[in-house]
């Protein structure tokens, strides 16, 4: 089993936070280094997919609700999307995303 040390160095970024479930990291990475979580890693995976496959609901939920660097929650990027993200704005929808940052539907 790896040492808690080992652990807590390998939370560098907004994805292994998100990978290992480091909440407060994530929070520090979005909210105060104003890093976006809708930009992929170097393998193409997004902070929610690391998120969601190692099973950390709350950190999922942080990032569905987040408003990313550039000021955009995942509900806001998935109505940019139009027609073809809205299957996706729908399902973030049923799942408590809400529009609640200084821009509002009309904004996109």
């Amino acid at each position: 089993m790896p040492s808690l040390e080992i652990e807590i160095l390998s939370v560098f970024d907004v994805f292994s936070a998100s990978a290992y479930g480091d909440l407060l990291k994530l929070r520090k990475f979005v909210e105060d280094d104003v890093v976006s979580l809708s930009q992929p890693d170097a393998n193409g995976y997004y902070p929610l997919q690391w998120a969601s496959v190692n099973n950390f609901p709350d950190v999922a939920q942080y990032i569905i609700e987040a408003v990313d660097g550039v000021m955009q929650t995942a509900l806001h990027w998935a109505a940019v999307g139009g027609s073809v993200a809205a299957a996706a704005a729908d399902v973030l929808l049923q799942n408590g995303a809400i529009l609640s940052n200084k821009y509002s539907s009309i904004d996109l």
